[in-house]
């Protein structure tokens, strides 16, 4: 019991387990023990000693990522192509869908496999929209989870783990990355549980989820292994060293991982951007998803805090570097690493596979876990409820933009209803973004409509990427598909893909007639919103 003195006499007994009664003490010095009907001589007050908990910071993460199970249309960039795949594994067997004339399952060539699984497992008690959307909800809330469980483990208060909220919708999430933001999530629960009071059980749950990630995606093995690297490398070596042997999953998947990239051909046509253009694009880099500042803002806002709050932490000097134990400087190293590669590695010409923003948002995602020292619970009490102040602004905000864009996406279902089974489709776009996101959410939700009808979709993510558990077979007439064709709907008409495809979808400016290829044998079939469907003159293909 803890006894906080109104005069100068203060009487403090041990604290009980669980909550803390706090008094106040007579002017002759005697601790009131019970309820009077004298004030101000006494008075109590009940609070509870879990300051730390996990309650309020899960609240948060909750409802900050609810939006994923609620909308249907998110603007993820490549969520339509994976349900199209998540369909395909369903359907693969029903020539009724039309998809075992043109795609195969071939799982043995990739590990990216977990995710997908997954929603077709849920697919058969939930609409498929629905199971794909709780992959990503569970994508995006790993992330804050692992960050929470893992100040825990140190002993740090989770709500400094509020600070990771700003990221949670990165740029990944924009792009449709869901294997790496999940992989990410597993990872550092698994981290959590590694660098916690090390049994026998909690190695085999380590190891369990090690390869979980394996089957989900390499950045999570990655960082897994850097931590672990790291926790060798900066002290507690024998620590460390206690837990690798139930880490030889990581070490198995990653040479697993590098044996089918090894097999799939090397990368093409690398750049090294200049440093003035990566400085630039930073921001957007960590979470540029939307129009305007308000992500922006909310960067800076955390940032403000950082350094206003827990500037104590940042080690600006070598002595504030020596002074930060193990773990703390393993985090820091984290940051950096990422910065580093950010700035400094290659970049890929294709979107899907560029990686340097990636490193971005991971030194931005690390940020939390080296802030949280032990000198954070010496913070200024202004902390919690600025740190509380910002998670509602991110939730509040994220609310706004994810409605906004379901909204105006809602146009695409009459399309979609419309589009006949079994149907040789392909996208136009000529209007990628809409008036919500800054991505270009838009540029496969024709893979929406092959998910719900079947068959072939010109632009299609088995046919693009060896890391898919569905190959696309060679079929006889059926023609060559660009590799720019989402991006340039011209090439449409040089390749000659109107002989073959039977109806198109195509996404323009509201009252504006889109320069069309040539030829085009379609006729307009429905329009709503900036959508159109066209079928061919010539009967649709049975």
């Amino acid at each position: 019991m803890e006894v906080v003195p109104t005069g100068s006499v203060a009487v403090t007994a041990a604290q009980p387990r669980g909550w803390t009664v706090s008094g106040l003490v007579v002017p002759s010095g005697l601790p009131v023990l019970g309820f009077t009907d004298c004030w101000p001589t006494t008075a109590f007050r009940f609070r509870s000693r879990r300051d730390d908990g996990l309650g309020i910071p899960l609240a948060f993460a909750l409802l900050l990522t609810l939006p994923c199970i609620l909308f249907r249309y998110l603007p993820m960039v490549d969520l339509p192509q994976h349900e199209a795949v998540v369909s395909m594994i369903l359907h693969l067997g029903d020539h009724g869908w039309a998809f075992d004339s043109y795609y195969e399952w071939v799982p043995s060539r990739t590990l990216y496999l977990l995710p997908y699984l997954l929603a077709a497992a849920l697919a058969h008690v939930i609409p498929l929209h629905r199971a794909i959307n709780c992959i990503a909800f569970c994508s995006v809330i790993a992330y804050p989870i692992g960050v929470f469980l893992y100040l825990r483990a140190l002993g740090r208060p989770a709500w400094v783990g509020l600070l990771s909220l700003p990221v949670v919708y990165n740029q990944s999430f924009f792009w449709g990355f869901v294997n790496f933001n999940f992989a990410v999530g597993l990872a550092l629960v698994t981290i959590a549980l590694t660098v916690g009071n090390w049994t026998r059980r909690r190695a085999m749950i380590v190891s369990l989820m090690a390869i979980v990630i394996a089957m989900t995606h390499i950045y999570g093995l990655l960082l897994l292994g850097a931590y672990v690297g790291f926790w060798l490398l900066s002290g507690e070596r024998r620590q460390a060293a206690q837990r690798l042997p139930a880490l030889i999953p990581v070490a198995l998947g990653l040479s697993l991982w590098a044996i089918l990239i090894r097999g799939a051909g090397g990368a093409r046509g690398m750049v090294w951007p200049a440093f003035a253009h990566r400085w630039s694009q930073f921001a957007d880099s960590i979470a540029g998803g939307w129009r305007g500042y308000s992500e922006r803002a909310g960067l800076l806002f955390a940032l403000v805090v950082a350094v206003v709050f827990f500037r104590n932490s940042i080690p600006f000097t070598v002595a504030r570097w020596k002074s930060l134990k193990v773990h703390e400087r393993i985090a820091w190293q984290l940051v950096a690493v990422n910065l580093l590669l950010y700035f400094s590695m290659p970049e890929l010409r294709v979107a899907a596979m560029k990686a340097s923003f990636r490193h971005a948002q991971l030194a931005a995602m690390a940020l939390p876990l080296a802030l949280a020292t032990e000198t954070t619970r010496g913070a200024s009490h202004w902390a919690r409820p600025v740190l509380y102040l910002l998670g509602a602004y991110i939730v509040v905000s994220s609310w706004l933009h994810l409605r906004r864009f379901d909204v105006e996406a809602r146009s695409f279902d009459a399309i979609a209803a419309a589009v006949p089974h079994g149907s040789r489709l392909a996208q136009l776009t000529y209007e990628r973004q809409g008036s919500v996101a800054k991505v270009p959410a838009y540029l496969h939700f024709a893979a929406y409509a092959q998910a719900n009808k079947g068959g072939l979709l010109a632009v299609s993510f088995p046919a693009r990427f060896w890391n898919i558990p569905i190959g696309s077979k060679t079929v006889a007439g059926v023609p060559h598909v660009p590799n720019d064709l989402e991006w340039k709907p011209a090439l449409f008409g040089e390749s000659q893909l109107s002989q073959y495809f039977d109806c198109v979808i195509i996404r323009s400016q509201r009252n504006r007639e889109p320069p069309l290829p040539e030829p085009f044998p379609y006729l307009l079939q429905l329009k709503s919103g900036p959508w159109r469907l066209l079928r061919k003159c010539e009967p649709i293909h049975d």
